[in-house]
């Protein structure tokens, strides 16, 4: 015996800070993959509740500058209630059919003369982005 201190391994030191790192980093990726998903790659909800709310158009403008018209707003409620141009056409709305996550909806609004249906076909794009085509034309509109 030599008088010296017998060294001391550092492997379980080691091992217990590797361990730590190890499950942190999963912890954390865990979390951030989840809230990528979520916010990101889950894709837009059902077109029956996605489209309940009130909706602004979403135009194109020339350079790819995108802008909103007001004045042309949309709203579907839960109730089947319907309006439009900010309140100046009222009505009702019906789901006719449902294909994949298109929905095909009769609105019938009120009119001085009676009453005017339109068909019209819905898809989310987002959340909060929904493709509507009314007579061959589709028209993006965002909620507001």
């Amino acid at each position: 015996m030599s008088g010296e201190p017998a060294k001391k391994s550092k492997t379980m030191l080691y091992a217990s800070i590797g361990g730590g790192v190890l499950l942190l980093g999963c912890c954390c990726l865990g979390l951030a993959g989840s809230l990528v998903w979520f916010f990101f790659l889950s894709g837009p909800g059902d077109v029956d509740k996605v489209m309940i709310g009130k909706w602004q158009p979403e135009l194109e403008l020339s350079g790819g500058v995108k802008g909103t018209t007001q004045g042309l707003d949309r709203e579907f409620k839960a109730d089947f209630s319907y309006s439009d141009n900010s309140g100046n056409f009222t009505g009702t709305w019906k789901k006719l059919d449902k294909k994949d996550n298109t929905a095909t909806i009769e609105v019938t609004v009120k009119e001085l003369g009676g009453e005017r249906k339109r068909t019209m076909e819905i898809k989310p794009v987002t959340n909060n982005l929904l493709e509507i085509k009314e007579k061959d034309k589709t028209f993006k509109y965002k909620r507001i």
